[in-house]
This record gives structure tokens, sequence and C-alpha cells, in this order.
């Protein structure tokens, strides 16, 4: 049996992102203690638009995480790079950074290419999407590892820079996530709410990921959110507004913990008895939880 298909190559057509959503009004940013010199960013690293499987318009999503006090986005779209054409206006119309991104999605696993302008291709091994990536000075995360059916079942090369540890579907009192982090390579952690539609996944940071950027202004450029990526100045949290265990610093600072538990890699447990606190850092992956041993912030050290 022969079938013969036919088609008209014209002019791309790309999905509205110019709705009619009023541009946002933001609170009041959130300050972190930093660095001189620094900022720490709240931002969520997984959400999709109207480009792959999205409800929302570009507008419409950058708008939302404005509202939701975000002020750094990654655009992740599956197996599509059609978005990154318009996210300098986009960014503009809603007063947030915008960070390029690609979800390359298999049946198999999916990750998520940062920082590129050319599309890496789904259907090439592993090792392909990390050189595809680096060369266009881009950084590659392992996605939601643990979340049926859309975990990871692919290699896992020693050069991927993030897993994204805290994903909007973890349950919060397994710590199968950090088991799962610390089997496979103790890559930086990064937080992803996988953000779609409402009703459906975690809104646009949940969980939020902070990044330290070297700047002390609100606007920032990719290729500084990608350093401060790679040298692991993150931190991750429930929300925009919730407990913060970050870098601080020699120490690590707890912000908005009081009441709850701080773990530190070596398993030493403290209980955070004041709004601000810090205690000596070493290097690792800190955890908040409460008594219940639900999981409320997760901080790193490179």
């Amino acid at each position: 049996m022969t079938i013969e298909v036919e088609v008209e190559i014209g002019k791309p057509i790309f999905p509205d992102y110019s709705s009619k959503v009023a541009p946002p009004v933001r609170g009041p940013r959130r300050k972190l203690k930093a660095r001189s010199g620094h900022r720490w960013f709240p931002a969520d690293f997984h959400t999709h638009s109207v480009h792959s499987d999205g409800d929302l318009t570009l507008n419409e999503l950058a708008s939302l995480a404005a509202t939701r006090g975000l002020e750094l986005l990654a655009i992740t779209d599956h197996n599509t790079t059609s978005h990154h054409r318009f996210l300098p206006e986009v960014s503009k119309f809603a007063g947030i950074n915008l960070v390029a991104g690609q979800e390359v999605t298999t049946d198999t696993g999916h990750a998520n290419s940062f920082g590129h302008s050319e599309w890496v291709d789904y259907r090439e091994a592993t090792d392909r999407w990390l050189s595809d990536t680096k060369k266009q000075g881009g950084l590659l995360s392992v996605n939601h590892p643990l979340s049926a059916p859309c975990h990871w079942r692919r290699d896992t090369p020693d050069g991927i820079d993030m897993t994204e540890l805290w994903h909007s579907s973890w349950d919060r009192i397994s710590d199968d996530p950090l088991k799962w982090w610390s089997e496979n390579g103790s890559k930086i952690p990064i937080g992803g709410s996988d953000f779609h539609r409402f009703t459906s996944d975690g809104l646009p940071g949940e969980p939020t990921t902070w990044v330290e950027i070297d700047t002390e202004d609100n606007e920032v450029t990719q290729d500084q959110v990608l350093k401060a990526l790679s040298q692991g100045r993150v931190a991750i949290s429930a929300d925009p507004k919730s407990a913060v265990v970050f870098a601080l610093e020699d120490e690590m600072a707890v912000d908005g913990g009081d009441g709850l538990t701080l773990i530190t890699p070596s398993g030493r447990k403290e209980l955070i008895t004041k709004d601000f606190m810090t205690v000596s850092g070493e290097s690792g992956l800190y955890s908040l939880k409460d008594s219940n041993g639900v999981y409320h912030a997760i901080g790193y050290r490179n």
C-alpha cells in the first residue's frame, strides 16, 4: 500500500500572544537578604502556553506570574521554540524577566533545555539533547523524574546541569524526590510548577525557585540567570511568600520559618525559633519541615 501526503508550505502561523489582558499590577517585591551587589529573584522554571498544550497566551501567562509575585519565569513549551521570538515584547508588557526554554518531551522522560534559540530534537539520545543545549550556551534539567507516567527512564549523562527536585505533583511528605536526587548525581536542584491551566496544575510559583543573581536591579539578562543557576545559587520554597532556606555568605539563612525544623546535609536538626535566623553553612541539601513531616522549603549550598 502506498500513501501519498501533500502539504502546502507557507509562512508560519503563530498563536496570538497579545491577548486583551491588561498589564499586571504587581504587589510589593519580597527582598531576601543577599550578598552585596546581589539579589534573590523568585522564579518558576517550568510553564506552558498555547504554543504547546497550555491554555494561556504568553501575555496571560507572564501576567499571571507577575501578579503572583514572581520576577522571573521560564516558558518551556513542549518540543517547540516558536514562543521564543515573542518573549522580549511579552517581558516588557508584563514587567517580568523571561527565560527561553523548551521541554524536550518523550514517552521515556522530559527535560527542560534553557536559554537557547535553536530547537532540540526530542528524537535524539539524551546526550545529544545535552550537547545541542550546551553548544548554544544553555543548561539542561531532568524534569519530574518520579512523576509517572512522565517519569525519567532515560540515561542521565554526567554533564546534565540540574534536576527538577520539587515538582508541583510532589505530595511533600515523601522523601523519594530527595533520594532520587542523591542517587542520580546530586545535580543543582530547582523547582517547577509545570503550569498548563487553572485547576489541574500548580499555579506559577508553586513551587518557587529563588535565584541569587549578581545585580541589584529588577531587570536581569538571560545570561545572568544561567550563570547563577550554573553556580548553584538557588533555593526552593512552596510559593513566593512561604518560608525559604538559602545561602548567605558563609551561613545558611531561614526567612519566615519560625516553628519549622531545619535539617542540614549532615542530618542535624535544628528548630527555627525566629522569623529570620542563620546557622552555620555546609555544602549540600537543606530542608525545612513541620511537625507533621511536610516539606516547606529546600535549600542548597554548592
